[in-house]
């Protein structure tokens, strides 16, 4: 076996093990640089033994991907060793240490689209209206022909949208919210 170290000279005394082979006991040269490497390795082995309990990320075949994911694993370690430190008596496991963490990386964040909000009187109306796609052609934006909305070109706003109940062509944004905001408040108010 060979070694190969910056930090120790091939010059330090080396000493000699016993070992058996095939039944003889033989004495072999053991170099300082192996007793080093044994005293100082346990960190590295508790840090990859805790480290494959819990594997977040997938196995790729990307090397960039899994580089990544392997840089996080240590770093989640890492951080759950120095907490582990910083506690002192109130160590906590892991995976509790993981789950805090998520959620912290997460902070409220939600893959789904949530909807625009409305105001109390607009919500209780429009909950039961909904936008869909008209088939066939565009059609005349009714809340836009009313304010005189035109496009740049001076024409009339077109749409592809409308409201199911009311079955009247609107523009998603704005006209959709405009429209039922004042329709709830005479509905509402009986103006």
């Amino acid at each position: 076996m060979n070694f190969l170290s910056t930090n120790v000279s091939s010059e330090i005394a080396q000493r000699f093990v016993q070992r058996k082979v095939k039944g003889e006991i033989i004495e072999i040269e053991k170099p300082f640089v192996s007793d080093l490497y044994t005293s100082k390795m346990g960190g590295v082995d508790l840090a990859d033994q805790l480290r494959s309990y819990y594997y977040a990320g997938r196995q790729s075949c990307r090397w960039y991907r899994y580089v990544f994911w392997f840089a996080f694993n240590v770093c989640v370690v890492n951080s759950h060793i120095l907490e582990s430190i910083h506690r002192g008596n109130e160590k906590r496991k892991q995976v509790k240490f993981r789950v805090a963490l998520t959620k912290e990386l997460m902070h409220g964040f939600s893959q789904r689209k949530r909807p625009a909000s409305f105001s109390p009187v607009e919500g209780r109306i429009c909950v039961q209206h909904t936008v869909v796609c008209i088939e066939g052609h565009k059609k005349l934006c009714i809340h836009c022909k009313k304010s005189e909305r035109k496009t740049s070109k001076g024409y009339l706003v077109e749409t592809c949208f409308k409201c199911k109940q009311c079955n009247i062509a609107l523009c998603k944004a704005p006209c959709f919210l405009e429209y039922h905001s004042q329709f709830s408040r005479s509905y509402v108010y009986g103006s």
